[in-house]
C-alpha cells in the first residue's frame, strides 16, 4: 500500500490514476496537478514500486554482512572495560572500575561517584579526564536528585549529595573544578591538561573560562 503525506493529510494513492489523484488534489488542498500528468505518473510509478514493509531476509542475506563486520575492531565489538583503551564513554551495567596498567594486586585509589545515566555534563568531564590521563578508578553511579533517593552510604560521605563527587585518601571532593585541579596534582605532570602556572596569561584566561563555564551553566 503506497501512502504519501500532503499538508498533514495522509493520501492513500495505491491503484488511484494521475487523473484521480488531480482531482482529489484540486478539490481537498486547493493543488492544480492535472495538467502535469508527467510529473504525476512519475510518481504513481514511484509509489508502487513501493511496499509498506521490506521482504523477509533469506537464509543467505545474513552473508553478506561478514566483509563488513571483519572491518569492525574487535575492541569495538567487544570492548574490555576494566583494562582496555579509552573508550567513548556511555553508562555501564553497573558498578566497575577502570584499573589500566595496575598490577593484579593492586586496587585504584581514586572513586569517582557519577549520574546514573551519564547526562551530567560535569561528571562526564571529570571522567574524560580521568580516561586521558588513564588514571585507575572505581566507578559508583548514585541517582540524581530526580530520579530518586541517593544511598545512605553516600550521604554519609557527602551529606550534600552533590555530583560529581571524588574519593581521595579517605576525603570527598565536590566542587567539579576542585576535582580537576586534584587530578591535575596527583598525576604525571607529563599529561597534564592545565595550562603552565608559569604562563600567567594563558593560566588567567583559563580560569576566566572556567568561571564563565559555570556562570552560564548557572543560569539554565
Amino acid at each position: 500500500m503506497a501512502f504519501v503525506v500532503v499538508a498533514g493529510s495522509v493520501r492513500n494513492l495505491h491503484g488511484l490514476s494521475p487523473w484521480r489523484i488531480s482531482q482529489s488534489y484540486n478539490s481537498q488542498f486547493g493543488v492544480n496537478v492535472r495538467h502535469n500528468s508527467a510529473v504525476v505518473n512519475r510518481s504513481v510509478k514511484k509509489l508502487k514500486m513501493q511496499t509498506p514493509y521490506p521482504s523477509a531476509p533469506t537464509s543467505n542475506s545474513s552473508k553478506s554482512w561478514e566483509p563488513f563486520i571483519s572491518l569492525i575492531p574487535e575492541a569495538w565489538l567487544r570492548p574490555e572495560y576494566t583494562r582496555g583503551e579509552s573508550m567513548p564513554l556511555r553508562p555501564y551495567d553497573g558498578d566497575s572500575m577502570r584499573l589500566f596498567d595496575l598490577q593484579p594486586n593492586q586496587m585504584p585509589k581514586l572513586t569517582l561517584y557519577r549520574d546514573v545515566f551519564y547526562w551530567c555534563p560535569y561528571c562526564q568531564f571529570i571522567q574524560l579526564q580521568l580516561e586521558l590521563k588513564k588514571i585507575p578508578y572505581i566507578i559508583k553511579r548514585i541517582n540524581m536528585n530526580c530520579y530518586g533517593s541517593k544511598p545512605r552510604e553516600f550521604l554519609n560521605k557527602v551529606p550534600s549529595g552533590l555530583l560529581p563527587a571524588l574519593e581521595y585518601d579517605g576525603e570527598c571532593i565536590t566542587e567539579s573544578s576542585q576535582i580537576a585541579m586534584v587530578i591535575e596534582k596527583i598525576s604525571d605532570p607529563s599529561t597534564s591538561l592545565m595550562p603552565d602556572p608559569k604562563d600567567k596569561e594563558r593560566t588567567e584566561d583559563f580560569t576566566k573560562f572556567m568561571r564563565l563555564e559555570r556562570s552560564l551553566a548557572g543560569s539554565w
